[in-house]
């Protein structure tokens, strides 16, 4: 009981990775977006003291449900789900949540549990942040430092840098495929070009400079969010 009055009052604030499970490409593993999210939680604790729990691995991957290892979790699950874990954080005297995001579809689902949290407990703080935000004068410069930023999307030499940077035993650059760059988004045949590696004919594969500079940005984010945040 001793021990558990410490623990309480030592730490008031909790990080809470989200992530998901799903297909990118023939040479990186399902849990791309997991990884991610939790590699850069582990780094702010690190750097400020505030623990993190485990990852919540399963996210709203509906959209890549034709691809085979795609593990996808309703909506309405994965808010309920995110609203019970802060709860019990909650009971255990924790009263500063931050929600770190992995996963652009989980937006939905995240804030929608927010929102929640607040309507059953008015005194608790949540905060929501996908792990790759910054202010926009930081991504302006932060693109220009590091270009391979500017292609994070799927499965392509953003998220394959960033693999390589932080879980290189994972990446399987032997099966990665170039394909052809796309001006805009809305232009591409995701049924067609996603059982594949998203790596513009634009960009040079990730090399050990790109994994390079995706860690000096990494590191430009982590310090403005010890300012800011």
């Amino acid at each position: 009981m001793e021990s558990h009055k410490k623990t309480h009052k030592k730490y008031e604030m909790v990080i809470v990775p989200i992530g998901a499970c799903e297909q990118h490409g023939p040479h990186l593993p399902l849990a791309v977006d997991t990884i991610d999210c939790y590699e850069v939680a582990k780094r702010v604790s690190a750097r400020t003291g505030v623990p993190v729990i485990p990852p919540v691995t399963y996210g709203c991957s509906q959209s890549h449900g034709d691809f085979p290892g795609t593990l996808s979790i309703r909506p309405e699950t994965m808010m309920r789900m995110i609203c019970d874990i802060v709860e019990w954080l909650y009971r255990g005297g924790i009263g500063k949540i931050l929600l770190l995001n992995g996963h652009m579809w989980n937006w939905g689902p995240i804030y929608s549990a927010r929102e929640n949290i607040h309507y059953d407990f008015p005194d608790i703080q949540v905060r929501v942040l996908d792990w790759w935000a910054a202010k926009p004068d930081i991504m302006t410069q932060s693109v220009k430092d590091c270009p391979v930023l500017l292609s994070y999307v799927h499965a392509n030499i953003g998220k394959t840098s960033c693999m390589l940077a932080v879980r290189p035993d994972l990446v399987n650059m032997a099966d990665a495929v170039d394909e052809k760059d796309y001006e805009h988004s809305s232009s591409i045949e995701w049924i067609n070009i996603q059982s594949r590696a998203l790596l513009a004919e634009k960009q040079l594969k990730p090399n050990r400079n790109s994994e390079k500079r995706f860690l000096q940005w990494l590191s430009i984010i982590l310090r403005q969010w010890l300012k800011t945040h």
